[in-house]
């Protein structure tokens, strides 16, 4: 398992720029014997946010979240994806903690059910100051698309946004470019299930995630970008900045 956190300068319908800080991320696989795999994914230190992915249930209408014995879920997510933040955990004391995920059925009643532990420590982190987008893949990323859509895309606004989140847990990715393709620092292409309107661009059903590996200033495409709206140049592609957390689990 593998799990890189990356800086993406801009999501456009056609294009976005990463870098690589240091951070650490913690896996947390479901215990044995439970229903259906269950993986969190710790950003608390860092966003605020546990990532929860997990096999969804075949006619589901949502999967509830419940910390240790609690008798009410915290909250209530509609596809593997969804994630709990700092103000959902609000009333939890520091230390491990105990994550139930229960699957509920079309009558609304409560079915099938993961557990896995996280761990719950020190002040959330506030690095959400631009929008942030959550990739979950169990396969490496190669020049073709997977076989199967079979990847994550949670993008969430930042904070004090006002675009709603982007959860699609059959997404797919490849590696976009030519020579770009071949540096440390690689741009992406990311497919949705369907067309979407990201942070008030027009929907659309590929995007690119823009490495500007060449471009240390992480501003040049961008500028020109907005140069070309600005004078009403046609085919000019909309952008934003955005930055990119990837999460690589081969096991899944």
């Amino acid at each position: 398992m593998k799990i890189t956190r990356i800086v993406l300068a801009l999501i456009l319908a056609a294009s976005i720029s990463l870098h690589f800080p240091v951070v650490s991320f913690v896996k947390v696989s479901a215990d044995a014997g439970t229903i259906f795999d269950l993986v969190i994914e710790d950003y608390y230190k860092y966003s605020g946010k546990y990532l929860i992915y997990f096999t969804e249930i075949d006619g589901s209408k949502g999967y509830r979240v419940y910390i240790d014995d609690g008798d009410t879920p915290v909250k209530t997510i509609t596809t593997s994806g969804g994630y709990i933040t700092a103000d959902d955990l609000s009333e939890v004391a520091d230390g491990t903690h105990l994550l139930k995920l229960v699957s509920v059925n079309d009558a609304g009643q409560e079915a099938e059910y993961a557990t896995a532990n996280f761990t719950k420590e020190g002040d959330a982190g506030t690095y959400t100051d631009i929008p942030q987008v959550y990739i979950y893949t169990p396969e490496e990323i190669t020049k073709d698309y997977h076989s199967t859509p079979n990847v994550d895309v949670t993008l969430v606004d930042k904070d004090g946004g006002v675009y709603s989140d982007i959860i699609d847990s059959e997404s797919n990715i490849k590696i976009r470019g030519n020579s770009t393709a071949t540096a440390d620092k690689k741009p992406w292409n990311i497919k949705f299930d369907s067309k979407k309107k990201v942070m008030g661009m027009n929907k659309g059903k590929k995007w690119c995630l823009l490495a500007n590996i060449y471009d240390k200033s992480l501003m040049r495409n961008k500028l020109a970008l907005e140069m070309g709206h600005k004078i009403n140049m046609s085919y000019t592609p909309e952008s934003r900045y955005v930055e990119v957390i990837f999460s690589l689990h081969l096991l899944r």
